[in-house]
């Protein structure tokens, strides 16, 4: 479920604008717990800061 938000939101959508990789990563963050496992969420998070989404990350947003 994660995943699929995340590519939901930062893929083109008929019917919304495309959220920014940091975006969409402040958007899980801010529903861990409620809709996703915040554990889940915050592995998901490291996986796509380690990757080449984000390599600077702070307070939720990407700096570069």
């Amino acid at each position: 479920a994660i995943v699929d938000a995340y590519d939901a939101m930062t893929n083109h959508r008929p019917y919304r604008e495309t959220l920014r990789p940091d975006e969409a990563l402040g958007e899980l963050r801010r529903c861990a717990g409620t809709q996703f496992d915040p554990a889940l969420v915050e592995r998901f998070v490291g996986e796509v800061i380690g990757g080449d989404q984000c390599k600077n990350y702070s307070k939720g947003r990407c700096l570069t």
